[in-house]
């Protein structure tokens, strides 16, 4: 399997994410954190990537 965490794009619109982690047979979780504690420079994190193995 194949496994990120903690890869964030600051700077990089969803849409614009590589297809392949968007597969039907991949699990893509997306969350949002703050780098400050005062809930600003809020940014998208993908925090879990599971791709399926192949058959």
């Amino acid at each position: 399997k194949f496994h990120m965490a903690g890869v964030a794009f600051s700077a990089l619109p969803l849409l614009l994410l590589p297809t392949s982690l968007l597969a039907a047979d991949s699990r893509v979780f997306i969350s949002f954190r703050s780098v400050n504690d005062d809930g600003s420079n809020s940014f998208p994190v993908i925090y879990s990537v599971d791709v399926a193995d192949p058959a």
